[in-house]
């Protein structure tokens, strides 16, 4: 090998002095990165601090504790909202000695710091104040700009490259800076323009908000008053020989899992295997766009899905073939992944961890999904799993399932069908928030368009409206689908939601 051949290569980027600022750091000045401001800067974009009522600000280090109030965290900021259905909570003590540090309605929450996630952004629309941690960065937006449309404009390719400029630190330990975050240029269209895409943010949020409401309602009716798990700790149990099954795994005889069993039975429980089936089928026949979905993508606390493609995620082989119906993972620590595969994804594949649950003539599919996704079904199938290395139940473990059942399972499932269309309709609002503010930038939808359909909304008239959301799609191939896949199951469920809140 020749001296040249072995030359090792450098990559210069050659700046213009109209794009340098106080800041010398190389990685700043990365082409995609220098770009993005270009464009920006070229559409009239302006600094953040700007639209900013007051700084930036940082939570304080918390003291958790159970009895206090939620903390959001780096955790929480996906897709735009803050996820508040796993939260941290401070202690009572830390909540009335910080009071002062709290966030309330429309508060923007910015990662400053973690891994893989720095930068993301989400607004919070809760109506309750919550704290956070000095992870985040939180601003507050001055009239007539819109937080949530702010918010979905950091979620777009080039609101994500100008924040990544100001990332700064090593390895393991890069931060931005505030007063980098401060200075980025963002797109302000016309107020209203920034208030139609950021109602659609706030649409999604009462959506979700319906969503786990339904999900609530549904559980206060079916749930089973349980023995906690320090009541029934124990490694051993003296089984009387009556209540000795086909099951002689010793895990299921545990004293928390007949403790529980005990109680569903009192209840009125039922046996899964008398109005249901397990089936797990299996198909290498799909294509790159068919919908999958991975273990990843089921909430292990709501109905959420958040589906991909066989491409998307690589796989190869055999997958699972999904059929329309309640679905729960096989695999521990995993048995909290219990989803409904709605229409939409069946036909579609997933992962060879899923078992299928077919409710047998006269049986709600939405009413067993909700009994399977019970904490009660999750510590019965615990202690029966199997295997050293991945272990795992199998088809009679769930079919030996004692899950509360009620009458009206026809009503109570339907309240978790509604539940999980509001969020589908949630994920499509917010990919819709972002892809809006993404064709103002590139010029695909004029700030003009978006001013009328808004004013028109005002009004009372969505034909404007319809027209630019029926023309919206994932991506820009020839197959790519709508976003918003049926705007007739849409509006009823807005002006379902905006009842409810009234």
């Amino acid at each position: 090998m020749s001296v040249d051949e072995r030359r090792e290569t450098f990559h210069v980027n050659r700046i213009a002095s109209s794009d340098l600022d106080e800041r010398l750091l190389a990685q700043a000045y990365r082409p995609d990165l220098v770009a993005a401001v270009r464009t920006l800067v070229m559409k009239g974009a302006k600094p953040l601090s700007s639209a900013l009522d007051g700084r930036l600000t940082q939570g304080r280090t918390p003291e958790y504790g159970d009895d206090g109030e939620a903390c959001i965290k780096t955790r929480n900021i996906v897709g735009g909202l803050v996820d508040t259905s796993r939260v941290d909570r401070v202690s009572s003590k830390f909540a009335s000695n910080n009071r002062d540090s709290c966030i309330s309605n429309e508060t923007v929450l910015m990662n400053r710091s973690g891994a893989g996630s720095i930068g993301r952004v989400s607004i919070y629309l809760g109506a309750i104040g919550v704290f956070t941690n000095e992870e985040l960065f939180r601003f507050r937006v001055v009239a007539p700009h819109d937080p949530a449309f702010i918010t979905m404009f950091f979620g777009t390719s080039l609101g994500e490259r100008v924040l990544e400029r100001g990332v700064n630190g090593s390895t393991g330990q890069l931060k931005l800076v505030q007063e980098h975050v401060e200075s980025v240029p963002i797109l302000l269209p016309h107020p209203a323009a920034q208030r139609y895409i950021g109602d659609k943010v706030r649409q999604a949020e009462r959506l979700r908000e319906r969503a786990r409401r339904l999900e609530a309602e549904f559980c206060n009716a079916v749930a089973v008053a349980l023995p906690s798990t320090s009541a029934t700790a124990g490694k051993t149990s003296r089984v009387e020989t009556s209540e000795l099954g086909r099951n002689l795994n010793p895990g299921a005889y545990t004293p928390d899992r007949r403790a529980v069993r005990a109680a569903i039975r009192g209840a009125g429980g039922r046996s899964l295997d008398t109005f249901a089936g397990v089936e797990s089928p299996t198909t290498d026949s799909y294509i790159r766009t068919t919908a999958y979905l991975g273990l990843d993508a089921i909430d292990s606390a709501t109905c959420r899905l958040k589906p991909s493609t066989a491409e998307a995620e690589a796989v190869v082989g055999t997958a699972r073939l999904l059929r329309e119906g309640p679905a729960l993972s096989r695999l521990r620590p995993y048995l909290n992944k219990v989803t409904y595969i709605p229409p939409s994804l069946a036909g579609g594949i997933g992962s060879t961890e899923l078992l299928l649950v077919r409710p047998k003539a006269g049986v709600n599919g939405w009413f067993l999904y909700g009994v399977l996704k019970l904490e009660s079904s999750v510590r019965q199938l615990n202690p029966v799993a199997n295997g050293s290395t991945h272990p795992r139940v199998n088809r009679e473990d769930v079919l030996d399932l004692l899950v509360p059942w009620r009458d009206d399972h026809e009503a109570l499932g339907a309240k978790l069908q509604t539940a999980q269309t509001c969020y589908f309709a949630s994920s499509a609002l917010t990919a819709t928030a972002t892809a809006l503010v993404e064709r103002l930038i590139d010029g695909r939808i004029t700030e003009a368009d978006v001013v009328v359909a808004q004013k028109a909304l005002d009004g009372g008239d969505r034909s404007a409206d319809r027209e630019i959301l029926m023309a919206l799609r994932r991506s820009d191939a020839p197959d790519g689908k709508l976003i918003i896949s049926d705007i007739d199951i849409l509006y009823p469920l807005l002006d379902e939601s905006e009842d409810n809140d009234a």
